[in-house]
């Protein structure tokens, strides 16, 4: 609420300027780490505009420690700045795409591999059995998200259980 004569109490004119607010030292790192996590999943998404004054409200701090954040994002080529226009988050270009998706493809073989040559055969048991006439099933049936989701969980056995050294892989996804 912005600070007029008939909310504050005081004779202050409505057009005196509000109290500086004070400066929290992890506000920039915990306002990257938000909007990148946002941005990331997809909860914002490409071609969406980033208005300063509105998050600055959002997190309850200046508008400076925004541009600060934004530039931070922009560094990692998450957010494009234009001027005199604001920031918008960055669409990743096809290459882009193509090249991140053969990094992945190279490092989920890798542990694929690993996790193959490393795992006792009792903790691949029940993969093996959802693997057989339970997923068959599922793509007799045109049954996608049933099937994705039990690819889903070979992936993170993979990533997460077999192969911790590339688990993190997971993790730069959010």
């Amino acid at each position: 609420m912005i600070p007029t004569r008939s909310n504050t109490g005081d004779d202050a004119p409505p057009s005196a300027a509000p109290a500086a607010r004070p400066r929290d030292p992890d506000s920039g790192p915990r306002i990257f780490q938000a909007l990148r996590c946002r941005i990331v999943r997809g909860d914002i998404p490409p071609g969406s505009a980033l208005p300063e004054q509105r998050l600055a409200l959002d997190h309850g701090v200046s508008r400076q420690r925004i541009r600060e954040t934004l530039a931070m994002l922009e560094e990692r080529g998450l957010v494009q700045r234009h001027p005199n226009r604001g920031a918008v988050v960055r669409r990743a270009t096809l290459e882009e795409l193509q090249k991140l998706f053969e990094v992945r493809e190279a490092l989920e073989g890798m542990c694929a591999r690993l996790a193959a040559l490393h795992a006792a055969p009792e903790r691949w048991q029940p993969l093996v059995e959802l693997f057989g006439a339970p997923t068959a099933a599922l793509v007799e049936s045109g049954d996608v998200e049933g099937y994705l989701a039990n690819h889903e969980r070979l992936r993170a056995r993979i990533l997460e259980g077999e192969c911790p050294e590339i688990g993190g892989l997971r993790r730069l996804r959010q």
